[in-house]
């Protein structure tokens, strides 16, 4: 699916200035990702946590470090890991990947949830916007939430609107 600019770029709407505005880049060093593993906080020693892990981020930062927004700087240390490279518009398949990951990678992401200086640990998807639907489900089997639950992380899923809805909210404007 194509994302409003480069890099799969997504788009929000800002209140502030009543126009669209560009999210954070939902592809990020060579890497498609629809699905993530976020792991953060501010006590946490992530280059201590790495090394004795499996599993290998697509990202990382350090409390202090500058963000990419410039002028501004990271409050806590964490990595990001790729769960689903799913496209966004394909949550099923994005739930399927993230179900084997869980499965597949359980005493790894059980060594991240029970880390000493974690905040949190979150599984987000990012989900397109279905153009036309005023109202938009994800589900979740409870097998699913229960897995989750037991690893300690959290689930998060991120809406992004899509070159479509950007379309049809500059047609609506003029």
């Amino acid at each position: 699916m194509t994302i409003q600019g480069f890099s799969c770029r997504a788009t929000c709407y800002s209140a502030a200035t009543d126009r669209l505005r560009p999210l954070p880049a939902i592809r990020e060093m060579g890497k498609d990702m629809s699905c993530v593993l976020r792991v953060y906080g501010e006590d946490l020693e992530i280059d201590a946590l790495l090394p004795g892990l499996k599993l290998v981020p697509f990202r990382t930062w350090k409390k202090g470090q500058e963000r990419p927004l410039k002028g501004r700087f990271h409050v806590d240390s964490g990595a990001n890991f790729v769960v689903s490279d799913a496209e966004i518009d394909n949550f099923p398949a994005q739930l399927a990947d993230a179900e084997s990951y869980l499965a597949n990678n359980h005493d790894e992401i059980w060594k991240l949830a029970t880390a000493a200086g974690l905040a949190g640990a979150v599984l987000d998807f990012a989900v397109a916007t279905r153009p036309g639907f005023a109202t938009q489900t994800s589900n979740f089997s409870s097998a699913f939430l229960q897995r989750m639950v037991h690893l300690k992380l959290d689930l998060a899923v991120s809406h992004y609107l899509t070159e479509t809805d950007i379309g049809q909210e500059r047609s609506s404007n003029t």
